[in-house]
């Protein structure tokens, strides 16, 4: 088993050899789906992956969960209405509106919400506004983080 994690010179942990097992799937999907690819995401209490696809098909459920059975894990397939490749324009056009602003804390996609997350530290009605003229409402998810701030290195 390749070391990719901390060696300790013992034997892997078992979060090692599961984590080992998805991530030549994880490195395929986005691949085998295409422009339907979204994301995923793991879990690991129960150990899930959950796969986000556009118009998942009974086929695409069967592959997913015949490999991730084989890996030792449990599927989930989350249809998306989104591609990454969206969700990355989204963000691309977020960008814009949210480097402007000093109420931003952060942006990015959010796999889970299949949407552009940002967090502002105060609600900023001018910045609100924008981002939803700028990004489909469906696909933004703003989170106030009040007092939150950015801290560089």
């Amino acid at each position: 088993m390749p070391a990719s994690f901390d060696d300790d010179g013992g034997p892997p942990t078992d979060e090692e050899v599961a984590q080992e097992a998805i991530e030549p799937l994880l490195e395929h999907w986005p691949a085998q789906f295409g422009e339907r690819w979204a994301g995923a995401w793991i879990e690991w209490n129960p150990r899930s992956v959950y796969v986000s696809i556009v118009d998942p098909t009974l086929s695409d459920i069967e592959s997913l969960s015949a490999a991730s059975e084989d890996a030792g894990w449990h599927v989930a397939v989350v249809a998306a209405r989104y591609s990454s490749d969206e969700i990355e324009a989204f963000c691309s056009r977020a960008a814009e509106v949210a480097v402007r602003s000093s109420s931003t804390i952060s942006f990015g996609p959010d796999v889970r919400h299949n949407a552009v997350r940002v967090e502002l530290d105060r609600v900023d009605d001018a910045v609100i506004s924008q981002l939803s003229r700028t990004v489909p409402t469906d696909a933004l998810v703003v989170a106030v983080t009040p007092r939150g701030r950015i801290i560089r290195l």
